[in-house]
């Protein structure tokens, strides 16, 4: 094989993501790694969360959904993504399930559980990490990814680290 080609197969492994759909996702495929020093909360631990069935094992929970009736607009370094929280409510239901669960099995059961992410959806709207330059658009539906890394906890509270992502 030629370096470009090499290249090319490289490039396409690191782009490639194992997405669930919320119908696929199983909390009992959950695992989590040893604690490990947290190196963005001082005095704090991290625990990777792995997604492992009989097919395949993942560094991280990945979760492909779609909001519909949204509106986007640019909020400070990130995007804000509004959505109707009726039209959404099953998802929204959803998403917030996964992560009670993650925080019902997470390693730290003798701390205080923080649930950022149900935080931001009870506001109606979700905090979307993009490089991209995006003007305020209103649309039908919008394509999401949640990627939850890990639990971090710190020395009373534990809570799971995520972002979400346009899935395009």
């Amino acid at each position: 094989m030629k370096t470009n080609d090499l290249n090319i197969i490289h490039q396409i492994l690191i782009t490639m993501l194992l997405v669930l759909k919320p119908d696929q996702f199983h909390n009992e495929y959950i695992m989590f790694s040893d604690k490990t020093k947290n190196n963005i909360l001082t005095g704090g631990d991290f625990y990777r969360i792995y997604y492992s069935d009989q097919y395949f094992t993942s560094n991280g929970l990945f979760i492909a959904f779609s909001l519909k009736n949204v509106k986007i607009e640019r909020y400070f370094n990130k995007i804000k993504c509004t959505f109707d929280k009726v039209k959404n409510r099953k998802i929204i239901s959803f998403v917030k399930n996964v992560e009670q669960k993650l925080l019902e099995i997470a390693p730290s059961q003798t701390k205080i559980p923080t649930y950022r992410i149900e935080e931001q959806l009870n506001q109606n709207y979700i905090k979307i990490f993009s490089e991209d330059k995006i003007d305020p658009v209103n649309l039908d539906s919008a394509n999401i990814l949640l990627k939850v890394s890990g639990i971090w906890t710190d020395e009373s509270n534990y809570g799971t680290t995520f972002r979400f992502f346009f899935d395009n």
